[in-house]
């Protein structure tokens, strides 16, 4: 099981990391960064083949929204507790026919797809900050079924 300062770090690093790549982009048109985005998001679900199974994949997506909620959004805070246990649940279930070595390169692997979601959700919200924020209050208010991590 990873320490919560582990996972902390972690997350701050994938923050980091993401929030630059997002602002590194240049400006484009709402068509532009709608194609953008969605060719992106095409790659990276492409690119992670059965690194966890869907229902972990719904996690990731989970955390990565409402984080970037937080992160763009001033009225929504993060519980960070829930989404220390989230992450350590995803992070910890893992084949056990794998080696020491390859469990830590599964957990960076899991790491790097909860950050790029985490930019993806970043860029999106810049596209349009005003809709992005609202939509995260409505879902907040109204998760339908999905876990909150907004406060």
């Amino acid at each position: 099981m990873l320490s919560k300062n582990s996972i902390a770090a972690a997350l701050g690093l994938a923050f980091a990391l993401c929030a630059g790549a997002a602002h590194a982009q240049a400006p484009a048109t709402a068509d532009e960064n709608s194609s953008r985005l969605h060719a992106a998001w095409e790659d990276v679900l492409e690119s992670e083949g059965k690194l966890l199974d869907e229902r972990q994949f719904a996690k990731l997506t989970q955390l990565a929204y409402q984080a970037a909620a937080v992160r763009v959004c001033d009225a929504h805070k993060l519980d960070n507790a829930a989404v220390a246990a989230t992450l350590n649940d995803v992070l910890s279930v893992s084949d056990k026919n794998l080696s020491a070595e390859q469990v830590e390169e599964r957990k960076a692997a899991i790491l790097i797809s909860f950050g790029a979601r985490y930019g993806l959700f970043i860029a999106e919200a810049h596209t349009d900050k005003t809709v992005f924020c609202e939509d995260a209050g409505k879902f907040k208010d109204k998760p339908e079924g999905a876990p909150v991590y907004l406060k």
